[in-house]
């Protein structure tokens, strides 16, 4: 073989290498970015499907997103939230959707659960729509208590015949239900 013929093989197999790896590579990384995001969208969905869609008692919605070892001690509040709705955003403070009976206004009342010193669970919102309202930040309200809305003028009422009917009268539940 001359050298010209050598460089020639030398060349196309390295070039032939380059190619099997670079496509082996990709072909890899594209099957795995499939397999990723239909694993996450599997489990996403199988997570909103099992949990976030369908109504749980609180004790039950309490010990599947903060750990099982909290749902005895929600059990007494199961009774007065039977259909609970996780609402999006937080991590030891979250919202909840608590279908009891409605307000004159039609709406359920919306619950501030916080796990991070010792639990609370207490009346946040008077309905979904004062939630949404505050969300798109159109209410004025001291985000330094999750009760404030109790003394506001508009919402005050609704939230004191929530939790006439919801916690004897109460704001919150206190801990230990």
């Amino acid at each position: 073989m001359t050298i010209e013929g050598a460089h020639s093989t030398a060349h196309t197999t390295a070039h032939s290498t380059a190619h099997t790896t670079a496509h082996s590579t990709a072909h890899t990384a594209a099957h795995s970015a499939t397999h990723t995001t239909a694993h996450t969208t599997a489990h996403t969905t199988a997570h909103t499907t099992a949990h976030g869609a369908a109504p749980r008692p609180l004790d039950r919605l309490v010990g599947d997103e903060f750990g099982a070892w909290w749902t005895d001690d929600f059990a007494p509040l199961a009774e007065r939230f039977p259909e609970c709705f996780l609402l999006p955003g937080g991590s030891d403070s979250r919202r909840v959707l608590a279908v009891t009976e409605p307000d004159e206004e039609g709406e359920y009342p919306v619950l501030a659960l916080d796990m991070d010193d010792l639990p609370f669970v207490g009346l946040m919102y008077p309905g979904f729509d004062v939630y949404l309202a505050d969300t798109a930040g159109l209410v004025e309200r001291d985000t330094g208590s999750y009760t404030s809305l109790f003394r506001h003028d508009a919402y005050g009422p609704r939230m004191r015949r929530h939790a006439a009917h919801c916690l004897d009268g109460e704001v919150c539940a206190e801990y230990p239900f």
